[in-house]
């Protein structure tokens, strides 16, 4: 579900990848071998504010009270 408004940001391409590789890989190991397993990633832009948000949402089992 990504927002085809979003306009041309001044990154860092390098640090954004890494950041997406990162985000992604995390999400593909929180569902491991899952049949149901989804990960869905999402943008959206407020043109008012010009804030840019990317989601990567899983639906793995998340972090144990432990380790929180």
């Amino acid at each position: 579900a990504l927002d085809s408004e979003i306009p041309q940001l001044q990154i860092d391409r390098e640090q954004m990848l890494r950041v997406f590789i990162n985000l992604i890989d995390n999400a593909i190991a929180a569902v491991g071998e899952q049949a149901d397993a989804q990960i869905e990633i999402s943008s959206k832009f407020d043109p008012v504010s010009g804030i840019a948000l990317l989601s990567v949402a899983d639906n793995g089992m998340g972090i144990s009270e432990q380790d929180k």
